[in-house]
C-alpha cells in the first residue's frame, strides 16, 4: 500500500532519551490494520524487526538522513539502543476507510460504503440512519456533502463534535423518526442515498413508502445503497427485528421502477450483536447498490 493511501490518525508527542516509553524497547507490535512511522528528528537510533519467535531479521541504525522503514500492521519490532540526544516522534497510520475507528473509537465503515464509493462521483450524500456516523464521517472526508438522520439525539451530537474537531463543515444533521415517512422533509436530489443494517429496527408499513421516497430523492443517474436483515429457511433470523426482506424482495422493487441494479446479493453476515455465548449473531443480509436512469 503507497503512502498516499494511507493517513495519520495519531501523533505522539516528540521524545528524547528519558521519555520514550519503556514498551518500545522492548519486543513488541502494531495492531491490526496499524502502521507505524517514526521519525528522528535529532541523534540515531539502532532498531530491529523481528519475526513472532522474536528472532532478529534486519537491524540497523537509522538517523535524521536515514529515517526507519514504516512498520506493517502486527510486524514485531523493538528499539535496541538510542543516543543520549535523541529525539523522535512516532506517527500511527491507518487505511482511510478505518481513520474515525482507529481515532474515535466508532463502528467501522461499513465495506459496502467504501465499495460503493469508488464509483458513485463525489456531490449531496443523505445517511439514513446514520448512528454514531461510521459511513456519514468517511463519505464527507471524501468531500461529500452529507445530510445525515438519526432519531438517537445523542449519537448526532457526538457525530457533531467529531466533524467540528475534523473540519468537516459539509455534514448537516437531523434528529428524526423515520416511522413517520410522511413528515420526513428531504432535501434532494441528493447523488447518493444510503441506510445500511437500519431497516429492519422500522415497521413493516414503512419500507416500501420509504424506498420510493428514496428513489424520488435521488438525482438523474444517482445511487441507492441498502443493507438490511433478511429472513431465510437456512438463516432464520433469531432477533425480533420488526421487519425482514424476504429473497428478492429489495431487488424486485428497484428493478420493477426502472432502475439499474449494480450489485445485488443475499449473503451470510455477522451483526455487532451477540448472543447468549457472546458470539455474533449470523444471518443473511440483503445487499443493493441501484442507479437511477438519466
Amino acid at each position: 500500500m503507497s503512502q498516499e493511501e494511507l493517513v495519520v490518525y495519531k501523533r505522539m508527542p516528540v521524545w528524547q532519551h528519558d521519555t520514550v516509553p519503556g514498551g518500545f524497547l522492548k519486543r513488541h507490535n502494531t495492531k491490526e490494520g496499524t502502521w507505524a512511522q517514526l521519525k528522528i528528528l535529532r541523534g540515531s537510533l539502532q532498531f530491529a524487526l523481528m519475526d513472532e519467535n522474536g528472532n532478529i531479521t534486519a537491524e540497523a541504525t537509522y538517523d535524521t538522513e536515514h529515517q526507519p522503514p514504516r512498520i506493517e500492521p502486527q510486524a514485531w519490532h523493538q528499539i535496541v539502543s538510542m543516543s543520549p540526544d535523541i529525539q523522535c516522534q512516532l506517527d500511527f497510520l491507518c487505511r482511510p476507510a478505518d481513520y474515525f475507528t482507529k481515532k474515535y473509537d466508532l463502528t467501522a465503515t461499513h465495506s459496502e460504503v467504501v465499495e460503493a464509493a469508488e464509483q458513485v462521483p463525489v456531490g449531496r450524500a443523505l445517511d439514513i440512519g446514520c448512528g454514531g456516523g461510521r459511513n456519514a464521517l468517511y463519505l464527507a472526508r471524501r468531500g461529500f456533502a452529507v445530510d445525515a438522520w438519526d432519531w438517537n439525539g445523542g449519537s448526532l451530537a457526538n457525530l457533531q463534535h467529531i466533524a467540528d474537531a475534523e473540519g468537516l463543515k459539509d455534514v448537516y444533521l437531523a434528529e428524526v423518526d423515520l416511522n413517520q415517512v410522511e413528515s420526513l422533509e428531504f432535501d434532494g436530489p441528493y447523488q447518493f442515498i444510503l441506510s445500511t443494517v437500519v431497516l429492519m429496527f422500522l415497521h413493516p408499513a414503512v419500507i416500501a413508502p420509504l424506498m420510493t421516497r428514496m428513489q424520488q430523492e435521488t438525482a438523474p443517474g444517482g445511487y441507492n445503497l441498502i443493507v438490511s436483515v433478511m429472513d431465510s429457511d437456512d438463516y432464520p433470523c433469531r432477533v425480533p427485528f420488526p421487519f425482514r426482506f424476504q429473497s428478492g424482495e429489495l431487488k424486485a422493487f428497484y428493478a420493477d421502477a426502472g432502475w439499474e441494479v449494480l450489485k445485488y446479493n443475499e449473503n451470510p453476515g455477522k451483526l455487532h450483536r451477540t448472543d447468549e455465548n457472546g458470539n455474533r449473531i449470523e444471518m443473511r443480509f440483503a445487499t443493493l447498490l441501484a442507479r437511477k436512469p438519466d
